[in-house]
Formats: C-alpha cells, sequence, structure tokens
C-alpha cells in the first residue's frame, strides 16, 4: 500500500488515506508509512453529523482511499464510505 501511496501521491497529487477496521490493521498501515485510520472514525469524521451539522472532513477530487481487509467490514459500512468518497470525487479501493 505504500508503494501505491507514493505513486499517487507522485502522479495524481491527491492524498491517500488507509482504512481498516480494526485498530492492528491501522497501525499496520500506518507503520508502513500510510496515514490511516479506522473505518468508525472515518464515518465519524466524514458523514454530517445527527443533527445535520456539516462532516468534520471532506473528501477532495483525487484523494484515495485504500481499505485494508474490507472483508472485515460489513456491507453498510463499505457502502456508507463509498457513497462519501464518490460524492467527493475520490477513489476507493478494497
Amino acid at each position: 500500500v505504500s508503494a501505491l501511496a507514493q505513486v499517487w501521491t507522485e502522479r495524481v497529487g491527491g492524498r491517500v488515506l488507509g482504512l481498516a477496521t480494526t485498530e492492528i490493521a491501522t497501525r499496520n498501515l500506518a507503520d508502513d508509512g500510510v496515514p490511516a485510520m479506522n473505518t468508525a472514525r472515518f464515518l465519524a469524521a466524514y458523514r454530517p453529523g445527527p443533527d445535520g451539522q456539516e462532516p468534520r472532513a471532506r473528501v477532495a477530487r483525487g484523494d484515495l482511499f485504500v481499505i485494508d481487509e474490507a472483508g472485515m467490514s460489513s456491507t453498510s459500512e463499505l457502502s456508507q464510505i463509498a457513497d462519501i468518497v464518490a460524492a467527493g470525487g475520490g477513489k476507493l479501493v478494497y
């Protein structure tokens, strides 16, 4: 993933963020030099709040999100992440 992140940043210019269901997998991504967060934190930051307040973070065009161990995530969680990334013009890979 770190090699992909480097090439993406050089050629596309967008940021790369690794996502994982477990904290251990998140730390492994970070240890490989890829900024990472768990999927629950991603959803908390990138989707609107319960009262409709703006998300704390936004996906930008050219951003790449890599889901590590996607099989551990629920279909609902993956669908929400995919919708958020697509709405912001980013790219999602599993």
